[in-house]
């Protein structure tokens, strides 16, 4: 091989050429990511994601060709003219005869950026979704659906055998990344088979589209790798190579698929890379020639093993032996049954409790949340089905809650797993006839005002009847009343006059209350004014009493003593009469002679002694009274 200009120039020209294909096959890879990416997620596929990232990684096998036949350009350019001209700011121009060289190298790194940095992207993508099906986000597709992507993929596997066959041919020299987007599309052929082997196969080996997604994750995840790994490397360590040839081939690939035999191609590359040679040894002959007898035993073994069944502990299974029941329904723990196709378990939760919405439906635009939701039935909150109360003209909103589970019942297990057509559809109906019944002869005010535990016992009670009746194998264990309220659009009018019956009752109460208040009030009055008059009665007639005995008494003494008797009385009155009054008693001698007061009953600033005027004669025991002057009192006449 010349490695002149000519050369150069036609090996780019030869490249340029197979740049068509490149790019259709980077749209068909990608196009084919995208939709079994978008397909994975929305259903939580895990082979259909592990799918999309393998199909991204060969889209990217095919950018980074296209880009490195940039740089190969770039560096064909630096090789043949390394100098270039520039203009200067004062307007002159000089040779940089390193301006080629510099833009080479700038492409190289953006090269290798290119390469690393999506491939970390799938890695990382490519862990996170393992570790989703390992907390239990995976779920398996619907048997219509996967039967529909296995022949999509099916199909879609051709397309990429074509492209990696079409890589194939073209030689080293006209694109020297051929064999490694020949090993990419071959990679995407493989995965898509076992994707569409899966999704098919699923439908007659339970769990086998879970463990071939869990096995095409972890491809990804190691191919990823790797290939991040090579591109930082060769970012790093620089290399004097003459021809620019990006490191999109990978040895995982080359190990597994460049033959058919993965062993085979396993010792292939060995000896292509690392320069071993096997073909004279015996053991290593005697492998290869062992190969497929022991894959083949490894086969057989692996198809006895699904004779081998196992019921989780929530769980109830029934066997179909040659497409026939096995009338005896199988507890957890392990089970030996007939290998696939002829043996085949069916598994039904029955520990695990079910609900059903009766009477409601939510709305797809509600928020989801943990806990309960808080409904106003005055305004809307969900789509509703109003029943016709007895009335005829009232109707009435249910919003009802059904739990139910599998009957644990042999009989009845068996009954829902095979005499049953959508068990839980038909106990829908059922339960909607259960609240037909026991509102059909009710008014609006009985419901809305009766026990809410009470009525929700006799319509699982109806219920249970139905479902035993129906065989329908579903034991209903509770009916949970969430509301009972007329139909939002006449709920404000119904709202009003409830209002209104409160505000009467209210009314009414706080009327009664004043009343009583106002009565009892009034009768502790009354009681307080009889007590009081009592009292006062009581006290008159004791006054009375003691005044008659008194009157009595001094009767009886004047008949007794006239004399003394009236003179006692006589001396009571004036006692009376002057008892806050200001009195002299004189004796009639000091008028006649003169001495000194015996009782001076005056105030201090008077005269202490008498006038020696004579006065006139004063009768003995009468009774003067006092005056503010000097001179001496006048006489009294005695009193008689």
């Amino acid at each position: 091989m010349t490695n002149g200009p000519g050369s150069s120039e036609a090996r780019t020209a030869a490249a340029r050429s197979h740049r068509g294909l490149a790019i259709a096959a980077l749209v068909a890879a990608a196009v084919a990511a995208l939709a079994a990416g978008i397909d994975g997620v929305r259903s939580g596929s895990l082979p259909l994601c592990a799918l999309a990232l393998d199909l991204s990684l060969a889209a990217l096998a095919c950018w980074w060709v296209l880009d490195a036949g940039d740089v190969r350009h770039k560096q064909s350019a630096a090789q043949l003219d390394p100098c270039e001209i520039t203009v200067q700011s004062d307007g002159t121009t000089r040779e940089d005869p390193e301006a080629a060289s510099r833009i080479f190298s700038e492409a190289r790194s953006m090269h290798f950026i290119f390469l690393t940095v999506p491939a970390v992207i799938v890695l990382a993508l490519a862990a996170f979704r393992l570790w989703a099906d390992f907390v239990g986000v995976s779920s398996p597709l619907t048997p219509s659906h996967a039967t529909a992507v296995g022949v999509i993929t099916l199909a879609v596997s051709c397309l990429w055998m074509l492209l990696s066959e079409s890589f194939v041919t073209i030689s080293a020299e006209e694109l020297p990344e051929g064999s490694a987007l020949a090993l990419a599309f071959r990679d995407a052929r493989w995965a898509s088979l076992a994707v569409a082997v899966g999704m098919i196969g699923s439908q007659a080996v339970s769990g086998l589209e879970g463990w071939i997604g869990r096995a095409l994750a972890v491809w990804v995840l190691a191919v990823s790798f790797e290939q991040a790994l090579r591109g930082i490397i060769a970012w790093l360590v620089e290399t004097n190579e003459a021809r620019f040839i990006t490191p999109a081939k990978l040895l995982i690939r080359e190990a597994i698929l460049v033959r058919g035999n993965p062993l085979a191609s396993l010792f292939d590359t060995l000896e292509a890379r690392f320069g071993l040679s096997f073909r004279s040894s015996w053991s290593i002959r005697f492998v290869r020639q062992a190969t497929v007898p022991v894959l083949s035993l490894l086969g057989l073994l692996v198809w006895g093993f699904t004779g081998l069944a196992v019921v989780e502990v929530h769980q109830f299974g029934i066997e179909e032996r040659f497409g026939r029941i096995v009338p005896v329904p199988l507890s957890p723990g392990l089970h030996v049954i007939g290998p696939w196709p002829f043996g085949r378990v069916r598994r039904f939760p029955v520990k695990t409790v079910s609900t059903m919405l009766i009477g409601y439906r939510e709305e797809e635009s509600a928020p989801k949340t943990l806990g309960p939701r808080a409904m106003l039935w005055t305004q809307a909150h969900a789509q509703e089905f109003a029943l016709v109360l007895g009335t005829a003209t009232e109707l009435v909103a249910v919003n009802a809650v059904v739990s139910y589970k599998i009957h644990e019942d042999p009989e009845r297990f068996l009954d829902y797993a095979y005499r049953a057509q959508n068990p839980a559809a038909r106990l829908e109906t059922y339960a909607y006839r259960c609240l037909r019944e026991e509102t059909q002869s009710a008014t609006l005010a009985s419901v809305l005002t009766e026990d809410r535990l009470a009525f929700a016992r006799r319509i699982r009670s109806r219920l249970r009847k139905y479902a035993d009746d129906q065989r329908l194998g579903l034991d209903v264990i509770d009916i949970g009343i969430i509301s009972l309220h007329p139909p939002v659009e006449v709920a404000s009018d119904y709202l009003d006059v409830i209002n209104a019956g409160i505000d009467a009752t209210r009314t009414i109460q706080q009327a009664s209350g004043e009343s009583q208040a106002k009565l009892q009030t009034a009768a502790g009055e009354s009681e307080h004014l009889v007590a009081q008059a009592k009292i006062d009665a009581a006290k008159r007639l004791g006054q009375a009493t003691g005044e008659s005995a008194e009157f009595i008494a001094a009767a009886e003494t004047f008949e007794n003593a006239p004399g003394p008797t009236r003179s006692r009385l006589w001396f009571d009155a004036m006692e009376q009469i002057l008892k806050d009054k200001r009195l002299f008693i004189l004796d009639a001698t000091l008028a006649r002679e003169q001495g000194e007061l015996l009782l001076d009953l005056r105030s201090p600033a008077a005269p202490a002694t008498v006038p020696a005027t004579v006065d006139p004669p004063v009768p003995t025991g009468a009774i003067v009274p006092s005056t503010p002057s000097v001179a001496p009192a006048p006489p009294v006449e005695p009193q008689k």
